[in-house]
């Protein structure tokens, strides 16, 4: 009887063995996960703020957030319609994805002094964040309105549009600020609203002041000039300054008033006494009351003047005669003549004052036109970061210059001629002011997967002016006008020193690239077996299962031989 060959049984041993110790054989696979790519992006900006040596105030502030940093993704912008150091934020909102969009109101504020007051514009505002993506945004269709030392500077219309967003492959944060026009007060505006008289000033000051403006103002002082000068010689006057000849003709006045005075006790004895005079002159020559007009007009004779002073004679304690009412009268008249003189001068001086007036005020100091700054940030792979602050147009006292480079030089040049007039004065030190363009910082940086990038404008500058003066130079309101202040002690008038910024951006944007999922071989060698939770012993019982396979093999063979 043959023995058959258990193929099937040594087959399944087999494969049980071979399934068994797989494991031990064979290394296993390891697995890395997914990261996604993460971003934020800032923006901010200040729309208009003064800075003064006691206070600050602020107009539009608002700071713009978005990120995908963490879960879940975020967007946020907080607005602060007015700021100052004394109150804080005024108005503060935050707006976020759950409560976007929202308009916010302008709102006005004022530095304690008065020396300036800022009122901002409206703006829009919306947030988002959602699927990976954060997006912030505020846009506005004006810059709001600046008043200085009382008088408003024209900023034209403007304006505002600032972003900041997180997406999937990149980080960005932007803004852009417009604005049409910025027009400086004139001259005479900044010297009244610093409390300067200018009918205070002389006429060699008032001449020089007014060569500061002359090739721009279109008019000329000739005339005024040699009107002074003819009214001077009149009056036999030195006065050159409207104070001093107003006060010449008050007392010219005041002599006037007495001679008057004389004249009128003087023909009143005459009033007192026309009936017998009359009889005298043997007709009604004079009628009452008796003036000094009426006097003269009479054209009285010799033979008359002496009928009449017979008449006076017979009166009582009387020391009144035709010859003291005649010199009084001739004295009355001088003096009316010298008032006369005197107002001409005042009336001359009057008019160069004026007319160097006008030449002051018929300019801004300076007009800036089409005025543009913007910023951006951005980030992915790499970090880039731009900005520009650029004017496009310059007048300086209505004079265009053919670059925008030239307004530093140009402005600093007029103001330095008044602020060489104004100094010359005993008393009086004038700080001019100053038009600047902020700095422009921008940085960039990688760091691993992570790229950056950062952008600010310091913005648009203007120095306000400061005057210290004697009080008898300033205007009779003058302790009263916004940013002025009185030492009664030493009677000195002071304004206070400040600067208004305009446009004040920041944008800064972050991103960290993502990496994918990636697998990695096991290896049967040189590695640690990972622990499956089968004894080690089970191994060995698989070989030993192999080993007895091939005995059976080797006994089936020999049994069939």
């Amino acid at each position: 009887m043959l023995a058959l060959r258990p193929r099937s049984t040594r087959a399944a041993a087999f494969a049980a063995a071979v399934v068994v110790a797989t494991p031990l054989i064979a290394g296993t696979a390891g697995a890395a996960t997914a990261t996604p790519a993460v971003g934020s992006a800032g923006s901010s900006i200040t729309v208009l703020k003064v800075d003064a040596a006691l206070a600050s105030i602020r107009a539009l502030t608002a700071s713009l957030s978005s990120s995908t940093a963490a879960n879940p993704d975020s967007a946020s912008i907080s607005v602060t319609p007015i700021w100052s150091s004394m109150t804080g934020g005024v108005g503060s909102v935050t707006v976020t994805p759950a409560n976007s969009p929202k308009h916010v109101g302008a709102g006005t504020v004022a530095l304690p002094s008065g020396l300036a007051s800022l009122t901002g514009p409206a703006v829009d505002v919306v947030a988002s964040a959602a699927n990976g993506s954060a997006i912030a945004g505020v846009t506005g269709k004006a810059l709001g309105t600046i008043n200085v030392l009382g008088t408003p500077l024209s900023v034209g219309t403007g304006a505002i549009n600032l972003s900041s967003q997180v997406t999937k492959s990149a980080a960005t944060s932007s803004k852009q600020v417009s604005l049409s026009q910025l027009a400086l007060p004139t001259l005479l505006d900044l010297l009244s609203g610093l409390g300067l008289d200018l009918s205070k000033l002389n006429v060699a000051q008032l001449n020089s002041l007014f060569n500061v403006v002359a090739t721009t103002a279109g008019t000329s002082i000739t005339a005024l000039n040699s009107a002074v000068d003819t009214a001077q010689t009149n009056a036999s006057s030195t006065a050159d300054t409207v104070a001093a000849a107003t006060a010449e003709l008050v007392a010219k006045q005041g002599t006037a008033t007495a001679a008057a005075s004389t004249v009128a006790t003087q023909l009143a004895v005459i009033d007192s006494n026309l009936a017998a005079i009359n009889t005298a002159l043997g007709s009604t020559v004079l009628t009452s009351p008796v003036s000094a007009v009426s006097w003269q007009a009479a054209n009285l004779t010799g033979p008359q003047l002496a009928a009449i002073d017979v008449v006076l004679a017979l009166v009582p304690a009387n020391t009144v005669t035709t010859t003291t009412i005649n010199a009084a009268i001739t004295a009355l008249n001088a003096a009316n003549l010298a008032v006369n003189m005197a107002q001409a001068l005042v009336t001359a001086l009057v008019n160069l004052v004026t007319g160097v007036k006008n030449a002051l005020d018929a300019d801004p100091l300076a007009t800036l036109g089409n005025i543009s700054a913007g910023t951006s940030a951005a980030a992915n792979t790499v970090g880039t970061a731009s900005a520009h602050l650029t004017v496009g147009t310059v007048d300086v006292l209505g004079a265009a210059l053919p670059q925008a480079a030239q307004l530093t030089s140009a402005l600093a040049s007029v103001t330095g001629a008044v602020a060489s007039v104004l100094n010359s004065i005993t008393g009086v030190t004038f700080t001019a002011p100053t038009i600047s363009i902020g700095a422009i910082t921008k940085t960039t940086d990688k760091v691993g997967k992570t790229a950056s990038a950062a952008v600010t404008v310091a913005g648009l500058k203007i120095g306000l002016p400061t005057l210290t003066m004697p009080e008898s130079l300033g205007l009779p309101n003058a302790a009263g006008l916004p940013g002025v202040s009185l030492d009664a002690v030493n009677n000195v008038l002071s304004s206070l020193a400040g600067t208004v910024t305009i446009a004040e951006l920041t944008d800064n944007a972050s991103f960290t690239q993502g990496s994918t999922a990636t697998t990695t071989p096991g290896s049967g060698g040189g590695g640690s077996l990972p622990t499956t939770g089968a004894p080690a012993a089970l191994g060995l019982a698989a070989l030993a299962a192999i080993g007895l396979g091939m005995l059976l093999r080797r006994r089936t063979r020999s049994t069939i031989e």
